[in-house]
């Protein structure tokens, strides 16, 4: 399994700065967390990043999905949707989904990349640039998962920590402690420890953490599945630990290494989202 569809995994490009783990860690934010010290290296650490960053399946794909918010409190409620993804002329991901909500439909473009943004629209309307605020508000009533979650912009920070190798899943990976840089308006959020599978390059876990090192949302990737030769991810859970609301992204159906038409990652002139084209068109 040499590459694997982003849906938890962005695809990223652009200059890695390494930070030595002998660099002091600022105040008010989380220290490092050595996993396996005798391993630590962090120019080993780099070149892990790095073809994390560079990696990317073979064309474009469509998934359909189920997304089942399970609340701490209240009824399950499962929405559908589907994602499209591909990739711009600087290698980064670019992001159409669709959900289908009881009283409307939600449509979101994202685009990776250090400066990425994300655009949203309701039913027909025309697609507006979510501010920084937005990003951290839930996608829809009730769901936990945020546009913050969905493009995952903390994969771009450049002031990281390697902290070393141990088995998730079964599987060695390597983990990272990334801390966001001093535009980032949101305090409550101090640093993102995450996980990437030391043989496939996959992000296997990812943990927003506070001041004191503990996670405040655990966002986790329970399997994957193989579609025409690329594996792809198959099952993700989202965890506030606050609230302990939790949601879960299930791909149904999917398509793989496809090429298609630009406008469906584009906002067009009536400033609306072109829709998602069914699989198989």
């Amino acid at each position: 399994m040499k590459t694997s569809a982003r849906i938890a995994a962005l695809i990223l490009s652009g200059t890695i700065l390494s930070a030595s783990i002998m660099n002091a860690v600022p105040r008010g934010r989380p220290d490092p967390r050595f996993v396996q010290p005798e391993q630590i290296d962090p120019a080993q650490g780099v070149e892990v990043l790095d073809a994390f960053r560079s990696a990317r399946t073979a064309g474009d794909y469509i998934f359909h999905f189920v997304m089942e918010n399970r609340p701490h409190k209240g009824k399950s409620e499962t929405i559908t949707g589907t994602m499209a993804g591909t990739w711009n002329a600087r290698g980064e991901a670019v992001t159409r989904c669709d959900l289908y909500m009881t009283r409307e439909i939600v449509h979101l473009l994202y685009q990776g990349g250090i400066d990425g943004k994300i655009y949203k629209a309701s039913n027909e309307g025309q697609a507006a640039l979510l501010d920084d605020d937005a990003t951290q508000q839930p996608i829809a009533d009730g769901l936990t998962f945020t546009p913050f979650e969905l493009q995952m912009p903390f994969l771009f920070w450049t002031d990281y920590v390697y902290e070393g190798t141990k088995k998730l899943l079964g599987r060695p990976a390597h983990y990272f402690i990334l801390y966001p840089p001093d535009n980032f308006e949101h305090p409550e959020i101090c640093a993102v420890r995450v996980a990437i599978d030391a043989d496939f390059m996959v992000m296997l876990m990812a943990e927003e953490l506070g001041s004191d090192g503990q996670a405040i949302k655990e966002f986790r990737i329970n399997g994957f599945k193989k579609i025409d030769g690329q594996w792809i991810v198959k099952e993700i859970d989202l965890v506030d630990r606050q609230s302990k609301n939790r949601s879960r992204f299930k791909v149904i159906e999917a398509d793989v290494a496809l090429d298609l038409a630009e406008s469906i990652f584009n906002i067009a002139p009536e400033g609306n989202l072109a829709p998602i084209p069914a699989l198989g068109e």
